[in-house]
């Protein structure tokens, strides 16, 4: 297989490799010069298995960024979503260089994404700890933010939220749907009724 063009592509970033009069891959301009690739360069198959890797990556490398320019995700997320187009080595190559040079970093996002779900959502500990499992964090950072944040009375947050939404807790079927909303919101049953107690309400024991 001999290489009959190179010519930059019109509408995406890159080079085209055409080779005996057809289309093969594009490739950054990088990998063009490191390979020394020009018109009459012959490919052997595995040369170009392996320049088709270089391609795939590229590609799912510029759409990794593309990933993380929007908001932080977890190396896990990454993959995740790369292999939605691009093949799982691929994909992992990629998340795992980024790691190297830090653009992923898993603890600075799991701490970012519990403050946020704390914070902003009004989440427990046991819904935080759950979305951020979904999300590819390992349990070792999950145990370490919940030591950090061990001080953070749970229960506190409950009685602030009820304060600012004003509920209506003389009302049995609201304080019966709140109570739901706060065991779905990953509180458990005990700072539920601990902030309850706080506010002169009671509700039933299970």
């Amino acid at each position: 297989m001999i290489i009959t063009e190179i010519k930059k592509n019109k509408n995406a970033p890159g080079y085209a490799v055409i080779a005996d009069g057809e289309f093969l891959f594009s490739l950054d301009g990088e990998t063009v010069l490191k390979e020394n690739l020009k018109k009459g360069t012959e490919l052997s198959e595995e040369k170009v298995a392996s320049l088709k890797f270089q391609s795939e990556y590229y590609r799912a490398r510029e759409k990794a960024l593309r990933l993380l320019d929007r908001r932080a995700h977890s190396k896990a997320e990454i993959i995740r979503k790369l292999q939605e187009n691009y093949p799982k080595e691929v994909s992992e190559a990629v998340a795992e260089r980024l790691e190297e040079v830090g653009v992923i970093n898993d603890e600075e996002f799991a701490r970012l994404y519990y403050r946020e779900l704390s914070l902003v959502k009004k989440f427990g500990e046991k819904r935080i700890s759950t979305e951020l499992y979904r999300r590819g964090i390992s349990r070792d950072i999950i145990d370490s933010l919940k030591e950090e944040n061990s001080d953070e009375e749970q229960y506190l947050k409950i009685v602030e939220e009820l304060k600012r939404r004003r509920v209506d807790l003389s009302d049995e079927k609201i304080k019966r749907r709140t109570v739901a909303k706060f065991i779905r919101n990953g509180y458990s049953y005990d700072d539920i009724k601990t902030a309850f107690a706080a506010l002169n309400e009671e509700i039933d024991d299970e």
